[in-house]
């Protein structure tokens, strides 16, 4: 990903502006998009220790522990805890005395970069990006917002290649990457590409 390289040596150009130099990453989709093995992709093309979240308090201590080495991730955020919208809603005083003590509060005031260690990095990801409150994912708390949706052909002719080690498919419907991979497990070559062939074909006639 382009942004995390141009991250990895803008200390300076931070620095220079007076901006947190930290990075915030939402990757959202439908379930087995790859969205999990685009992260470890990434880890491993950038050398970098991945640090799971597993609860959202203490987000903003555990933010603090790490190191410009470390790539925080919090999976599935809209599951691991509730009220995490507050869209169309009108709070209360005793409502808004409850949000400061919410995971949401922390997590936005963990987010925002003015008490985050220099060289944060964290991947947030989640399969309903509008179940989220527009205030986590503004720009300052969340720097990119990417879609990850099927596989490109040509993504899944690198898959492909991967698994049998030569060329292949010519017909070819958008899979997950995950439906690939359960294909690919467990059909030769031949019969996987026959499978996406047939499935692009009735397409065509539909």
């Amino acid at each position: 990903m382009s942004r995390l390289t141009w991250f990895q040596g803008a200390e300076d150009w931070h620095s220079s502006r007076g901006i947190p130099w930290k990075l915030g990453i939402v990757l959202h989709g439908p379930p087995g998009t790859g969205k999990t093995s685009l992260i470890h992709a990434l880890a491993s093309d950038f050398g970098f220790d991945i640090k799971y979240i597993k609860s959202l308090h203490g987000l903003g201590a555990a933010f603090k522990s790490g190191t410009k080495n470390d790539l925080f991730v919090i999976e599935d955020i809209d599951t691991i805890a509730g009220g995490l919208s507050r869209e169309g809603k009108k709070a209360s005083a005793m409502e808004e005395s409850a949000l400061r003590a919410s995971p949401l509060h922390e997590i936005l005031n963990s987010m925002d970069g003015m008490q985050t260690p220099d060289g944060l990095k964290f991947i947030v990801t989640t399969n309903h990006l509008d179940r989220l409150d527009p205030a986590i994912v503004r720009p300052g708390r969340i720097d990119e917002v990417v879609e990850v949706g099927p596989l490109s052909l040509e993504s899944a002719r690198a898959m492909f290649r991967a698994f049998y080690g030569r060329e292949g498919i010519v017909g070819y419907a958008p899979r997950t990457g995950a439906e690939l991979q359960q294909m690919f497990s467990t059909m030769s070559g031949e019969e996987a590409e026959a499978a996406l062939g047939r499935v692009e074909r009735v397409r065509e006639v539909a």
